[in-house]
């Protein structure tokens, strides 16, 4: 969100951000989704949650994609302009 500022006061012009949603339904091992939940888990388990509990959210989250319920959703901003 500061990103259009901080390119203004650098003289950019014509700033023009875009959004890019997107929902992944799979966990595929080059999957942005399966990425994050690797990252969750571990960030889980340093702040001490049990880690049956945190392999009990896995495997929900395998469960959810087995039934064609999972979603992982990702709101990437592009951001351009040009130089003055």
């Amino acid at each position: 969100m500061e990103l259009p500022g901080k390119l203004a006061k650098l003289a950019i012009r014509n700033i023009h951000t875009r959004s890019l949603a997107f929902v992944i339904t799979q966990r595929h091992e080059n999957s942005p989704a399966r990425f994050t939940e690797a990252v969750m888990a571990n960030f889980a388990l340093r702040q001490g949650i049990a880690e049956d509990k945190v392999r009990d959210w896995q495997t929900q989250l395998a469960e959810a994609e087995k039934q064609g319920r999972f979603g992982f959703a990702s709101f990437p901003v592009l951001t351009t302009g040009t130089l003055a």
